[in-house]
């Protein structure tokens, strides 16, 4: 039940997500996912599976490498089943 709570606030706060990602790490609103396509792929997805990142482990450096891997592979494999990803180019909504 806890899951679900909080997939339903990362879903509903995604677009507060998306600018402080942007403004910390200096990206453009293209290098993202379409809000809206995003959205629903995260409503179908079992979050569940995704490894944790929080905890006495994260504060001591202990899953920096679970992160690193993330982002490298489990993150662009991800995106990429998401449909127009790589054509798009144009400034999202959300911005």
């Amino acid at each position: 039940l806890g899951k679900d709570k909080k997939k339903k606030e990362i879903i509903r706060d995604l677009p507060v997500f998306f600018r402080d990602i942007m403004e910390k790490h200096e990206l453009s609103p293209g290098d993202f996912p379409e809000i809206q396509t995003f959205k629903k792929f995260l409503q179908q997805t079992d979050i569940s599976s995704f490894p944790r990142i929080a905890g006495k482990k994260m504060k001591k450096g202990g899953r920096l490498e679970d992160i690193e891997l993330a982002l490298k592979e489990s993150m662009p494999d991800m995106l990429n089943r998401l449909p127009g990803v790589a054509s798009a180019m144009a400034e999202p909504e959300w911005c």
